[in-house]
């Protein structure tokens, strides 16, 4: 009698009893038990690095914000994005990628105090909160903790990667006092860091009303910037070393924001690859180079090769083979006077389809070359297989030039290293008199820079053209 005393006292009937009792001797209940609470667990938190996802973050900082208005007290909100993550994930591939992720995340909360938040919004992009301020140079001060213990190399086996970060901080209540303006603010000081100086810390600013609305203000504008008709491009020359003629150029893409001037590329083109218009406009780029080639032709001018910087998406299938034979036929030129670019970190996500691409560049006479040469992680063994006459070195290694011993000792290995393969090489970024002689000593062949010219619109192009015909060069 005791069972059934026990069962009416629950309120249960010997059915549901028997089948409550069934289920909780079920084998799989424990397992069904611990999927939900992983689902539960995944819906609030990051499945890589088991930080709070955006979600729990919102949550956390609408109590937080409570909690801010009833005890009049100040919060902060810091957004952080890795510097040189894109070419870390690229060149090493994702599972570099996901270990530096963890491996940022640990040292992240390392720097942080015990009641402060690191949570982590997807990709590189990092927010943490900051209850019970003092004042808002606690924030500062956590900020740059956050950037000290991003500096030191993180070991990725065979590699050393070094990034960094740049930081938007944010205060409530002075900054706005719910959730989506707090962090939108937070955001909007992080894209003003990284336009002033990037690898620092930034407070938002409401100086400039502007500021918080300039992204997608930007983006607003670039979507229509291709129609409109307001890219345009300017060539940097390149010159022969040793003759000091000029050899080629690069093509560099400017956009001419109506009532806002010259928009720097650093701002633009990297909302160009986030927004998923950098393969349209690169195509347009192509197109523009061989108009422009001919225009010069028709004039009576003999052009040089041109260079065009090329993303990763436009080595995307055979698309980007396809758009250079119709831009070379459609103007009547041959290959030799146009020349692809493609960074290591291009070049290592997927060489062997670039690699594709590249022979097929190679049959229409087409060269192809390896920007910032030195700053990624490209394989040698790949370096003799693909047919790339040109290496290009990053200015990084030139600014020192010729007092840096180090700098010296990797400007000659890669010379020395082309000459062995019979690869080309061109200087980026010389401006200094001291620069081009060291680099001539070493057998460089060309470079560019402001010690020859800067970029230069068609016609000022146009008449280097023109005394390069003249002296018979």
């Amino acid at each position: 009698m005791l069972l059934p005393s026990l069962l009416a006292r629950l309120g249960l009937t010997a059915l549901a009893a028997v089948l409550a009792l069934g289920w909780l001797l079920y084998p799989g209940f424990a397992e069904l038990r611990s999927s939900r609470s992983k689902l539960r667990w995944l819906a609030r938190h990051d499945a890589l690095t088991g930080l709070p996802n955006r979600q729990q973050l919102v949550e956390l900082l609408r109590a937080a914000l409570q909690r801010a208005r009833a005890g009049g007290g100040m919060l902060a909100v810091l957004f952080l994005d890795l510097d040189r993550f894109k070419t870390v994930n690229e060149s090493l591939g994702h599972e570099a990628g996901d270990r530096l992720l963890m491996d940022v995340s640990a040292r992240l909360r390392s720097a942080l105090g015990p009641g402060d938040t690191l949570a982590r919004l997807g990709g590189d992009d990092f927010v943490v909160l900051l209850d019970l301020l003092a004042d808002a140079a606690a924030a500062s001060r956590v900020a740059e903790r956050l950037l000290h213990a991003l500096r030191a190399p993180f070991p990725m086996g065979e590699h050393v990667v070094y990034t960094g970060a740049t930081v938007g901080i944010a205060l409530s209540p002075g900054d706005g006092s719910d959730v989506d303006r707090l962090l939108g603010r937070a955001d909007a000081a992080l894209f003003q860091a990284k336009q002033a100086s990037p690898g620092s810390w930034r407070f938002f600013s409401d100086g400039d009303p502007r500021l918080l609305d300039e992204r997608l203000e930007l983006e607003s504008a670039l979507r229509g910037a291709l129609q409109a008709g307001q890219f345009e491009l300017h060539y940097q020359p390149k010159v022969d070393v040793r003759s000091g003629h000029l050899s080629g150029a690069e093509a560099l893409l400017r956009w001419h924001r109506p009532g806002q001037g010259t928009v720097p590329p650093g701002v633009f083109v990297p909302l160009l690859e986030d927004m998923g218009l950098i393969a349209a406009v690169g195509e347009w780029v192509i197109g523009a180079v061989c108009a422009q080639q001919a225009r010069w032709r028709a004039q009576g001018l003999e052009p040089v090769s041109v260079a065009v910087n090329c993303s990763a998406r436009q080595f995307q299938g055979c698309s980007l083979a396809e758009q250079v034979a119709r831009a070379l036929r459609a103007h009547g030129l041959p290959g030799r006077l146009l020349e692809i670019e493609v960074t290591e970190s291009v070049l290592m996500q997927k060489p062997d389809s670039v690699g594709e691409v590249m022979r097929s560049l190679q049959d229409m006479g087409v060269e192809s070359s390896i920007d910032d040469f030195g700053t990624g992680y490209s394989s040698l063994a790949y370096l003799k297989r693909l047919p790339v006459r040109t290496l290009k070195i990053d200015r990084a290694f030139l600014l020192s030039l010729p007092d840096d011993a180090e700098d010296a000792a990797i400007v000659q290995a890669v010379l020395a290293l082309a000459r062995a393969l019979g690869r080309k090489v061109v200087a980026e970024g010389v401006e200094r008199a001291g620069q081009l002689d060291f680099l001539r000593r070493h057998g460089c062949d060309e470079y560019q820079g402001y010690l020859c010219a800067p970029a230069l619109a068609p016609a000022e192009f146009a008449r280097m053209l023109q005394a390069r015909r003249t002296a018979g060069a």
